[in-house]
Parts: structure tokens; C-alpha cells; sequence
């Protein structure tokens, strides 16, 4: 205890010197060690590696984590995300619900209301569902109209074939078991109903979800579903984007 009361004497003071004692012993390493730049460096390249990878492991498999790093960043989440989701993208999603001012929308993962936006203008009422308070705070504040709900939640218990379509943008991707997850989803969507997915593949080199290892794969699983499925990809701005949509049969 004493010895604590101690070093909390020295301050900032004491601060500084421990900083520019350590600068110091990497500096006499970097002189006097052959190769010692060499391993700096491969340390410094794994840590900057390891931090999106470790995001990109508990993005897929941890929904608690999902709800606080999306809450975390919600503040510029726009700014970011219209890198790749712009209107175009939008406009492509939404004409594929094939919307009327009598359908009812699940907007799964709705995030900060970047979609939910037009589904509101379109449709007759809109359900939005997210894990981030922070992103559902956001998406409240965009919406004029008072057609929506706002759910937080990563279990839903909605009534089944209630709704008339279903989206989602950028929420499979970080789904650990998608076809339980859609399986859960799809109970909600009348037969006929429509759904369409914007799912993000490989990002700025960071790999994506296993589902979307090929076109066949990610088609049989919808088929397994009982859903009647189209499918497209492209590449924007570094990124792989997987358009997903049809109908229930």
C-alpha cells in the first residue's frame, strides 16, 4: 500500500519517465539487434491485423457484441455505410418487396433507418427490428411518417405469416447459423410474400461469411426454405455485394 501511495506521488512526472524509458530500450534495441526493425514491424503488422479479425469472429458469432459495436459507432455509421449503400443500392432493394400503401415490412436489422426511410413512403406499415439501441434511436429520428414500430431485439416473437415482405442489408453476413436464422424469419412472411437481401461479401480483404461461398450453395439453401430465390453479385468501392431476393412459395 505504501509503496503504491508512492509511485501515485510521482504523477505525471513519473508517467513521462516510464514512457521515455521504454522509448529509449526500444530505441537501444533497434541499434544493437540485427533484425529488431523486422520484428517491430511484423508485431505491429499482426496487432493491426488482428483487431478487424477479431471484429469480424465476434461480428458472427456474438449478438451482445454486435448490439455495443454498432452502438459505438453509430454516431458516423452513415457516413461509412453510404461508401457502398447508396441510393442505387437502395432503390434496387426496396422495388424488389414490390410495396403498396396496404404492405406490411419487416425490416430486419434496420440499423440506423438508412432503408427504412423509403419503406415508410411505400408501404403501409413497417416493422424494425435491431440489436442497437443507438442505431434504432437514429432511424426514429429520420421517419416522418408514424407507420413504423421499433423493436430491439435478437429473438423475435411475432405472429406468423404477418408480413407481406421482408429486407435485410448488411445483417447475414454477421449471422453465425444463417439458415436457422432465416428458417426463424421466413415464419413471419405470408406465402407469396417478398423478401430481398443486400448481403456484403468479402470487404476491404476482411473474408466473408462462409455462406456466401458460391452462387449454388447460397441458392439451395433459400430452396430448402421453401423459397423461390434470385441472385446477383457485383463489386463496389473494395467490396463484394450479393443481391438476394424472390418469394415464399
Amino acid at each position: 500500500s505504501n509503496n503504491n501511495n508512492k509511485f501515485a506521488l510521482l504523477g505525471k512526472p513519473g508517467a513521462w519517465f516510464v514512457i521515455i524509458f521504454n522509448i529509449t530500450l526500444i530505441g537501444l534495441w533497434l541499434s544493437f539487434v540485427d533484425a529488431a526493425a523486422y520484428t517491430l514491424l511484423m508485431g505491429i503488422s499482426l496487432i493491426l491485423l488482428g483487431i478487424p479479425m477479431y471484429i469480424a469472429v465476434k461480428l458472427n458469432t456474438d449478438k451482445k457484441f454486435i448490439g455495443k459495436f454498432f452502438d459505438s459507432i453509430s454516431f458516423f455509421w452513415d457516413y461509412t455505410f453510404s461508401f457502398w449503400y447508396t441510393k442505387t443500392e437502395r432503390e434496387r432493394v426496396v422495388s424488389r418487396l414490390k410495396l403498396n400503401k396496404k404492405s406490411k415490412v419487416l425490416d430486419f436489422g434496420s440499423g440506423s433507418g438508412i432503408t427504412l426511410t423509403e419503406l415508410s413512403k411505400k408501404a403501409g406499415a413497417v416493422v424494425a427490428v435491431d440489436l442497437s439501441s443507438k442505431q434504432l434511436r437514429k432511424g426514429f429520428e429520420k421517419i416522418d411518417n408514424r407507420n413504423v414500430i421499433f423493436i430491439k431485439s435478437n429473438k423475435l416473437k411475432l405472429k406468423n405469416n404477418s408480413f407481406d415482405s421482408i429486407v435485410g442489408v448488411g445483417v447475414l453476413e454477421h449471422i453465425n447459423n444463417v439458415e436457422k436464422e432465416l428458417k426463424h424469419i421466413f415464419k413471419y412472411l405470408k406465402k407469396q410474400g417478398h423478401f430481398s437481401f443486400l448481403v456484403f461479401g468479402k470487404t476491404l480483404g476482411i473474408p466473408s461469411s462462409k455462406f456466401l461461398s458460391n452462387k449454388k450453395q447460397v441458392k439451395e439453401l433459400f430452396e430448402r426454405l421453401n423459397m423461390k430465390v434470385n441472385i446477383k453479385t457485383e463489386k463496389k468501392n473494395l467490396s463484394e455485394l450479393w443481391y438476394i431476393w424472390g418469394t415464399k412459395k
